[in-house]
């Protein structure tokens, strides 16, 4: 006998199409569950006028079972809407609103991407409750930041990450979320139900994705070293910067002119970024651009050669478009890009001494530029876990799996 699709009610207390050129990862994952699932959508109405646009501008959307739900709480001052006040307070009252328009549903999902901060209660409703993806800020190693940005940068690093572990250690509403929870859906392996007592099986799914799937190289006689975010403490440029520059100095001059290294991002840290490849005498083969649009991003990445993540904290957003276009990764084994990249997809470093990250990570560089061989095996395995784990569709299929499972009701 046939069984019907669960219907799947999904709360998103920000779910903006029309942010980061429709490429919103709640949005996106929310058309994934769509195409499997009938879906009731619970979000604020801050929003409605940007998802009708964009329903409206997708036949495959309006052909989806999709019922929107509009609910915001009027008593939180306008001083704190966006905020986490604001969202703790949308939480709580969202149970009892749910079961006050009595809405039929067989699976309820928080679907929040972000830092493990606000507790969810969709629990209360009595159905099977999935939660995330969630994931929280890492620790930033002591020896990455203060030798090279001072005390104060390292102790506001450590402050906010004490901070967050005080208040999720001690939020009972959270570990309450987390032990009721009948699903887990991480983009961070440091967050498991271990970390809260809970039970519940664990989907480690990374958040951001991209649209135009698998991208042939267009790759010429150059070496080009491509790395992406914001330029801040936390995101570790200064290594990728003296990692580059000890591989480039190691080449000979021929070598030099066809090797370069583009950093796009913005941020505080831009003239002393810059002032950092003058220093190392690097000036002529490093490329600083603040911002390009996902078209030339693509470009840009389909001609590079090594995707250089070496941040400490962050979602590793640009991982995904990476992998689509066949980049092999260099990065910290501990990092949330090391959570994903494996021998097969990229080169990873332990965390360690200053100068002997630089060194290894110079020759990952180095190995990457002279072994093809590798560099094409590694090639291949990108695009292959970006089909496997950053596709949306791959994410839509996972998620079906779990809502199917979670009610007993086979594909």
């Amino acid at each position: 006998m046939h069984q019907h699709a669960p219907v799947i009610l999904v709360s998103a207390f920000s779910i903006n199409p029309e942010s980061n050129g429709n490429n919103s990862p709640s949005w996106k994952l929310l058309a994934q569950i769509g195409r499997f699932n009938p879906l009731i959508v619970v979000t604020r109405p801050i929003y409605r006028e940007a998802i009708e646009r964009a329903v409206a501008a997708d036949e495959e959307l309006r052909t989806m079972q999709i019922t929107w739900v509009w609910f915001d709480v009027n008593s939180i001052p306008n001083a704190v809407r966006g905020a986490r006040l604001h969202r703790a307070w949308w939480q709580r009252a969202l149970p009892g609103f749910v079961l006050k328009q009595k809405l039929s549903f067989d699976v309820v999902h928080d679907m929040s991407p972000g830092a493990i901060r606000t507790p969810s209660r969709l629990w209360k409703l009595g159905k099977p409750f999935v939660f995330g993806p969630v994931g929280r800020q890492r620790r930033v190693p002591k020896n990455y930041l203060i030798h090279v940005y001072g005390w104060r940068a390292w102790l506001g690093t450590e402050l906010r990450w004490r901070v967050d572990q005080i208040l999720q250690s001690r939020d009972r509403a959270l570990h309450n979320s987390m032990r009721h929870a009948n699903y887990l859906i991480t983009f961070d392996r440091e967050v498991n139900h271990q970390n809260f007592g809970s039970q519940a099986p664990v989907l480690h799914m990374p958040v951001a994705g991209c649209d135009s799937g698998i991208s042939e190289a267009h790759r010429g006689e150059h070496f080009t070293v491509v790395a992406s975010g914001p330029l801040r403490p936390e995101a570790g440029f200064d290594l990728c910067i003296r990692s580059f520059a000890r591989y480039y100095h190691q080449l000979s001059g021929n070598e030099q002119l066809r090797s370069q290294l583009v950093i796009i991002g913005d941020g505080p840290l831009a003239a002393y970024l810059q002032g950092l490849a003058a220093e190392m005498e690097i000036s002529s083969a490093v490329g600083f651009i603040p911002w390009l649009h996902a078209t030339d991003q693509r470009a840009l990445f389909t001609e590079a050669s090594v995707f250089f993540n070496t941040a400490h904290q962050g979602r590793c957003d640009q991982l995904s478009l990476a992998l689509s276009c066949g980049l092999p990764v260099v990065c910290f084994r501990e990092g949330v890009c090391g959570d994903f990249v494996s021998t097969d997809s990229g080169v990873t470093i332990r965390q360690g001494r200053y100068d002997t990250t630089v060194t290894r990570f110079s020759e990952a560089l180095r190995l990457l530029h002279t072994n093809p061989t590798l560099h094409a095996r590694l090639s291949e395995g990108a695009r292959r876990l970006f089909s496997q784990q950053f596709s949306w569709e791959s994410k839509g299929q996972k998620l079906n799996s779990i809502y199917r499972q979670l009610t007993g009701n086979p594909a």
